[in-house]
């Protein structure tokens, strides 16, 4: 019977030593999924400057261009037709 008894103290211990380490284990879990959210959260903002200065400079590359600065007007001609061929698109979409 005592050896049973040891047995059954020795798992006995292992189980609180697994439950201890769950606890420690989710609460490790919880933090990073905070910390995974935090950090999706920056990236979109970080995407969304990252849109908005691209869209700066597409808007002082075309005003250079048009400026007529040395070079830059090749750049904004390739803008201007782009934008023409944007027009055509959407007025072939309407004539459909």
């Amino acid at each position: 019977m005592e050896d049973i008894g040891i047995k059954i103290a020795r798992i006995k211990k292992k189980v609180e030593q697994i439950i201890v380490l769950n606890r420690t284990l989710a609460k490790e879990n919880k933090q990073l999924m905070a910390t995974i959210e935090k950090l999706v959260r920056e990236k979109t903002e970080q995407d969304k400057k990252i849109a908005s200065l691209e869209a700066k400079i597409k808007v002082q590359e075309l005003s250079n261009g048009l400026a007529q600065t040395a070079g830059s007007t090749k750049v904004a001609r390739q803008a201007i037709k782009k934008i023409l061929r944007e027009i055509d698109n959407c007025i072939a979409l309407i004539n459909r």
